[in-house]
């Protein structure tokens, strides 16, 4: 399940002219960006394991998280991964 990464980073000024990074979490199942995630579900996967953390910038931030707007979309990942992984 290769993939590219779903956030990234833009440089901006804050109200006092200093350069400030954000970052963008784009939703793996629908495209949804958002830089103020609420009720949004990190998952982190390999071929045997599937963990799924409430939104954590730690979480949303390791090198294998995926991003999801929402349980239900969490959800269709849930299911594709158990299909392909217990066929």
């Amino acid at each position: 399940m290769e993939r590219e990464t779903e956030t990234h980073e833009y440089n901006k000024e804050d109200a006092g002219g200093r350069a400030v990074i954000d970052k963008i979490y784009r939703c793996e199942i629908c495209g949804e960006e958002s830089q103020n995630p609420v009720r949004w579900i990190a998952i982190h996967c390999s071929n045997a394991q599937l963990t799924v953390f409430k939104w954590t910038q730690e979480a949303a931030d390791a090198p294998q998280a995926r991003h999801y707007c929402g349980e239900a979309h969490a959800q269709v990942y849930i299911s594709r991964w158990l299909e392909s992984y217990c066929n």
